[in-house]
């Protein structure tokens, strides 16, 4: 089997904790796959840089200060690289994959392939496939490739002889450089003579967000014109595919991720930033990006947002209502679900002992500054006295453990509710 290079190019602003978070559980799973990490900062101050030099002695992460005249085709053209790769894949700070995850990828990266998309969503129906029209593929995957972090691009196939100026000056008047990329994959695979694309599926679970990661005013702010308009735009902009194949193509982002029913138009009501108003902006574009008709948005617009709030009071009720039932609590789960348990608790002043798991990472022994149990150890204390809260998302199999183990009474377990705090503190819950 052909041994293949790759490079994570990972762009990041003011996100020093993020980067710690990534560089301390995640990097490994690339630098032991073959990958070198390469961190694009464009931080006001020197945090990020501090944590990276922190973490690179002997391993190939690689800390790059943006200049000023920063753009995303500088990435792509080897901007700071220590050598030649294959495949370079433009990374999210946020995003995260499993170890599995990493090696099914890597796994996948073969010569033959002018791209590989990564889909960890389990939102499309595609699957594992492979295209050899550019068309095709830009039908199906267009709305995953565009994700920082989902597309790997043959450096041999895709960037190498690339006339910059003309890409630099083409698309100098759009009105966002966010999709920059995504116009020149798209707009290559078309000039390409032989096409070759892989779409590779994840299992469930393989693929996450940092558990950092927090919903931005900036985010919230942008969100409509970057769905509604840049995201139009960049499709319809594209040379060489029929009007048909762009309309399917964004039709595809609203149906798969932002708007596909009238839940998710419910949620942006809550979070404040989803109104009449931008039901009127937008009236034209709609039918593009949603399959949710215009006068059932209007109606959505109008529904107060104190109303959305009040009814997921109860939940909450009943888990404080649990805690304080018990004069110990722990928390079962020491990642993504366990934090957002643990910051509720501590607004709330509801006191909790630790963490415990079905197994522990070498060497982590704290989690938010608490001990992590193995559940193992601890099940021979377990009374009436203590109460342990269930915060994974995903816990049919610890439910049936905890089931054998001891009374239901003295365990929570809510689905939704880790999602509910984690939206209540902040938190971005990615594609909903």
């Amino acid at each position: 089997m052909e041994k293949v290079s790759a490079a994570l190019c990972i762009p990041t602003s003011e996100r020093s904790d993020m980067v710690e978070e990534f560089l301390v559980e995640s990097s490994g799973y690339y630098l032991e796959a073959g990958m070198d990490i390469y961190f694009y900062d464009g931080s006001g101050d020197t945090k990020t840089e501090e944590i990276v030099h922190k973490y690179q002695e002997g391993r190939r992460i690689f800390y790059i200060k943006r200049p000023a005249e920063y753009n995303i085709y500088m990435i792509l053209q080897g901007f700071g690289f220590q050598r030649e790769y294959d495949f370079i894949c433009l990374f999210g700070d946020a995003v995260r994959y499993t170890k599995e995850a990493v090696e099914t990828i890597v796994s996948n990266l073969k010569l033959e392939y002018d791209m590989v998309c990564i889909d960890g969503s389990g939102l499309s129906k595609t699957g594992t496939r492979t295209f050899s029209e550019p068309r095709e593929f830009m039908r199906e995957c267009a709305w995953r490739v565009d994700y920082l972090g989902a597309t790997f691009i043959n450096w041999h196939t895709m960037l190498k002889d690339v006339d910059w100026n003309y890409y630099d000056e083409k698309y100098r008047k759009m009105q966002s450089n966010v999709l920059h990329h995504s116009v020149l994959y798209w707009t290559r695979a078309r000039e390409l003579s032989h096409f070759c694309a892989l779409n590779l599926a994840l299992e469930k679970g393989q693929e996450d967000w940092s558990p950092l990661k927090k919903s931005s005013v900036w985010y919230q702010y942008y969100f409509f014109r970057l769905w509604c308009e840049i995201w139009v735009e960049t499709i319809e902009c594209l040379p060489g595919y029929s009007e048909e194949d762009k309309q399917n193509a964004i039709l595809k982002m609203g149906e798969l991720c932002y708007m596909k029913n009238a839940k998710q138009f419910l949620v942006y009501r809550r979070q404040g930033f989803y109104s009449f108003r931008s039901v009127m902006k937008y009236w034209h574009v709609w039918k593009k990006v949603t399959c949710v008709p215009r006068w059932k948005l209007c109606l959505l617009s109008w529904v107060p947002r104190l109303c959305l709030d009040v009814v997921k009071i109860p939940m909450k009720t009943r888990l404080e209502r649990f805690c304080r039932s018990h004069g110990r609590v722990i928390i079962y789960g020491a990642a993504f679900w366990g934090r957002a348990y643990a910051e509720y608790f501590e607004q709330r002043g509801i006191a909790y002992d630790g963490f415990c798991s079905t197994r522990r990472k070498p060497g982590k022994y704290e989690f938010c500054g608490c001990p992590i149990y193995i559940f193992d150890e601890i099940k021979q204390e377990l009374d009436e006295n203590i109460g342990i809260v269930v915060a994974i998302e995903h816990a049919q199999d610890v439910i049936a453990m905890l089931q054998r183990e001891m009374n239901q009474r003295h365990f929570f377990y809510d689905p939704g509710l880790g999602k509910e705090l984690r939206f209540q503190l902040g938190y971005q819950n990615g594609i909903l």
